[in-house]
């Protein structure tokens, strides 16, 4: 199976593949210096040829794949709802709240950012329902399988989080003060978190699980009982001090039969369903798709 993280790790460089082509070629980008080896310069243009040659015709047929998929889903009204898609998310995560018990294909789609992560899963349960579309199971069936299996259907504690990094005890103290008297979180974030990863986004972590790998104990102890839209104070980490924010909270939910029965009828129908790569093959013949250039066929 292709590697999923690996695949969209390559939508950056075709972005700027794009953008170079677009617009910044016609002032002779691609000449331009993206480094420089002692003597020897690699020039954009090189990297794009790299990047063509090696993965070009990978990541076109992931995107056609994609399209076929979107597409066949909308010509048969078949959708998934936004509330499908992270429920999902979140039960991925909560299997396997020790990052090392993933299985590596889990580890990479998690590895993505969260848009990514969600285009990805909603590929994913498409598939699923075009796949089981013409599936019969009957009621009895699934309430058997949900009664073995109940476990891997309960949906843990989730939190919208926000997170603020800072270097010095001193700086998180005054921040939290500020925040106290009505501060702006995702504006001071934006203006004072040193944190890579979420700092542009004004410390905006997206939804996750209450014992998400990606906060530490202290973190993770913190947001247990905090309200909705209260601010932590500073927590010591590795990096320096955290403030967290957490803006909506669902607690622990172990569904019923009937709130599980989708997933419940994917999970089994999915046995006795054409493959995905039958699925894909056939709407290939099926549809109208012509690769153009003849480097990706």
């Amino acid at each position: 199976m292709r590697n999923v993280r690996f695949l969209w790790s390559l939508i950056g460089a075709l972005i700027l593949l794009l953008a170079v082509v677009s617009g910044a070629w016609y002032k002779g980008a691609g000449l331009a210096a993206v480094a420089k080896v002692g003597d020897e310069t690699v020039t954009e243009q090189a990297l794009i040829t790299q990047l063509k040659e090696r993965y070009g015709k990978q990541m076109l047929d992931r995107m056609i794949d994609h399209q076929l998929v979107f597409q066949e889903a909308n010509r048969l009204h078949i959708t998934v709802s936004d509330q499908r898609v992270q429920e999902e998310i979140q039960r991925i995560k909560g299997h396997f709240p020790h990052e090392g018990d993933m299985p590596s294909e889990v580890q990479d789609r998690l590895g993505q950012t969260p848009v990514q992560m969600e285009q990805e899963v909603r590929y994913q349960l498409l598939l699923k329902k075009l796949a089981t579309q013409n599936v019969k199971i009957s009621d009895e069936e699934l309430r058997a399988y949900f009664q073995q299996h109940q476990t891997d259907y309960i949906q843990p504690t989730t939190v919208h989080l926000y997170r603020l990094l800072v270097k010095t005890e001193a700086e998180a103290q005054s921040l939290f003060q500020e925040l106290s008297k009505g501060g702006d979180f995702i504006s001071l974030a934006k203006e004072r978190s040193v944190d890579a990863q979420t700092a542009t986004n004004g410390g905006d972590m997206g939804i996750i699980i209450l014992k998400d790998d990606s906060l530490t104990e202290n973190e993770q102890f913190a947001i247990q009982d905090m309200k909705i839209n209260e601010v932590s104070a500073p927590i010591p980490v590795e990096d320096g001090y955290v403030l967290l924010r957490i803006t909506e909270r669902k607690e622990e939910m172990i569904p019923t039969f009937e709130q599980s029965k989708e997933k419940v009828f994917e999970d089994m129908a999915i046995a006795k369903a054409e493959s995905f790569d039958e699925i894909l093959n056939r709407l290939r013949k099926t549809t109208n798709v012509e690769v153009k250039d003849l480097t990706y066929r």
